[in-house]
């Protein structure tokens, strides 16, 4: 382990590059552990040696990343201008990677820059990738792609030779390096194709602003959620990501709108009463706009939040009780998408809808907060379980249930300073508890992994969170917050 892998400490001899200063992991070993003091150079450590965790052989990856976007680019990637404003970017923020032309290499730089040592590949994964073998088929989750300029300032081209030379030191950590010249040697006579020399690379980043709004979102092929409609001014406006062109439009017709990327319907929640005065939930064509109109319940009672059940042959709605200008919690209304037909039922329970209901693990129930218990209901409106000691409610804007069914989110206290997971069966299974503070949250990014918003700069900001509380991509920023407290999103689920 190096510890102090960076630019001056590799020089480029005639017999290719080599690492110079190995000296320093050794010689500051006992230093470092007896005053406590943080030993590299600050541009180039990885965000374990910057708090009590420490460094680790991965630690040297992340230098080694660094170190090829100095050579592209000639910049530092977290900048010099300030010991403590390159700390919180190595803590905080993503470098721009799209200085480096070849995107298997690219990816593998972006993959090395993962905040969680964990994510990052090993030297010896990456020397392989280098060298043609295929990237290990591993959840692309907690690696962020550029949100910084898409059109940097283009430094010197770094080639895969080179890169692997220098990988090469930093996996043996001796004076042995692959020549500059070419390939390593061939241990077959065949000539390789282009394409086994070709790692696959990491999706490319897509960075936008929301229409209307400050708030930039980032996206990738293969994201298990995506953006699929948001609301302004505390849902006057609606926006709509549209079939044909991935743009957000204005959507007049509408109050809310929630996709099944499965089927390519939405539910609608109508501005518009029916003639008789009933308040309607539209089954929209995502892809054509035409809707078959839903009369679910009289006026005042009126639906919010539509939910697709997990089959997708069920809607769900929160009912609210409009009176006197102010809204109360009624109940919920279930709607069978192929009749039509659309039931509704009153709530007795107190606060029951106050945090909305949503879909247990097998579309067969409903769940809410009802008196500070996690309360589930049949189709038939009657109370099936009550889940009592489970924390107190945390909005979730998307999916409360796991993908694969078996736990919903609660703060695990009043305080809100971490999240906990229990089980939906109500049985001995113990909760998992995530140390993240969020008042917020997108939902379930997959099983081991959340959506959560969290402040940031005076806004806020989505990142993908693991269970142990661990940060990685940016999925979004919001830096005015008072846009942002009367926004509401909408993500969907793409089929796999």
């Amino acid at each position: 382990m190096h510890r102090d892998f960076k630019p001056s400490n590799v020089v480029l001899a005639p017999d290719g590059p080599r690492v110079i200063d190995f000296g320093i992991a050794k010689a500051l070993d006992l230093a470092s552990t007896l005053t406590g003091t943080v030993v590299g150079t600050p541009s180039y450590m990885a965000p374990e040696q910057l708090d009590e965790e420490g460094p680790g052989p991965k630690s040297d990856m992340f230098a080694w990343a660094g170190t090829l976007l100095f050579a592209a680019s000639g910049r530092p990637p977290f900048g010099q201008d300030g010991v403590a404003a390159v700390v919180h970017r190595i803590l905080h923020a993503e470098p721009d990677v799209t200085c480096i032309d070849d995107p298997a290499l690219r990816a593998l730089v972006a993959d090395c820059l993962a905040k969680d040592p964990d994510t990052r590949p090993s030297a010896a994964e990456a020397l392989m990738r280098l060298l043609g073998h295929a990237r290990p088929q591993t959840p692309d989750l907690l690696q962020e792609g550029s949100t910084a300029s898409r059109n940097p300032a283009r430094g010197r081209r770094i080639g895969w030779a080179a890169a692997a030379g220098v990988l090469a030191l930093a996996a043996t950590g001796t004076l042995v390096a692959v020549r500059l010249s070419g390939p390593p040697p061939r241990t077959v006579t065949s000539t390789p194709s282009a394409a086994a020399l070709t790692a696959p690379a990491t999706p490319a980043t897509r960075s936008y602003t929301l229409p209307g709004t400050s708030v930039r979102i980032s996206e990738r092929d293969g994201d298990p959620l995506k953006l699929a409609s948001y609301t302004l001014d505390g849902g006057e406006r609606l926006y709509v990501r549209k079939h044909d062109t991935g743009e957000f439009a204005r959507e007049t017709r509408y109050f809310e709108y929630a996709l099944d990327p499965r089927t390519n319907l939405a539910l609608a929640t109508d501005v518009d009463y029916s003639t008789d005065l009933f308040a309607t939930v539209s089954i929209v064509d995502h892809a054509t706009g035409a809707r078959r109109v839903v009369k679910l319940s009289p006026k005042p009672v009126y639906p919010a939040t539509p939910r697709w059940s997990p089959d997708g042959e069920r809607a769900l709605v929160t009912l609210y009780k409009g009176e006197g200008g102010a809204a109360q919690a009624y109940g919920f209304g279930v709607i069978d998408v192929a009749t039509g037909r659309g039931e509704v039922f009153q709530v007795g329970e107190q606060g029951a809808g106050e945090w909305r209901f949503f879909w247990d693990a097998g579309g067969r129930a409903v769940g809410t907060w009802t008196g500070g218990a996690m309360t589930f209901y049949g189709l038939d409106g009657k109370v099936q379980r009550t889940l009592k000691d489970v924390g107190t409610p945390v909005w979730v804007e998307g999916d409360d249930v796991s993908p694969s069914g078996g736990r919903f989110l609660a703060h695990c206290t009043a305080a809100g300073t971490a999240l906990c997971a229990h089980s939906t069966s109500g049985g001995a299974t113990g909760a998992v508890t995530v140390p993240v503070a969020a008042e917020r949250l997108i939902g379930w990014w997959d099983d081991d992994h959340l959506a959560v918003w969290r402040a940031k700069d005076g806004g806020y900001e989505a990142v993908v969170v693991d269970m142990r509380g661990r940060a990685g991509r940016v999925l979004a920023t919001a830096r005015d917050k008072a846009e942002f407290d009367t926004m509401g999103f909408r993500f969907s689920r793409p089929t796999a």
